[in-house]
C-alpha cells in the first residue's frame, strides 16, 4: 500500500482541452486499487473517494498506456 495524492475537478468536460492550473479543484481522501497493470494490456482499477464537501466518488476505470517522450532544455 502506498500513499499518493488525488485531486477532484468538478464540472470537467474533457481532460484534453483544459488549462489545469485554472480549474477549481478539491482534495479528496480514499483509495485506488489497480487490478491489472501490464505494459501490453489496458490498466484496470477502481476507486472510492470523498471530497472536501463530502461528495462520494466511486467507480471503475480502464486506461491505455501511452508512449511519450519528454523534451528537455
Amino acid at each position: 500500500m502506498k500513499i499518493g495524492a488525488a485531486i477532484y475537478y468538478s464540472d470537467l468536460v474533457s481532460p484534453r482541452a483544459i488549462d489545469w492550473k485554472k480549474q477549481p479543484r478539491q482534495n479528496v481522501q480514499g483509495w485506488v486499487r489497480f487490478s491489472q497493470v501490464n505494459s501490453d494490456q489496458p490498466i484496470l482499477g477502481e476507486f472510492e473517494f470523498v471530497t472536501e464537501n463530502a461528495i462520494p466518488l466511486k467507480g471503475r476505470f480502464e486506461a491505455q498506456w501511452q508512449n511519450r517522450s519528454w523534451l528537455g532544455g
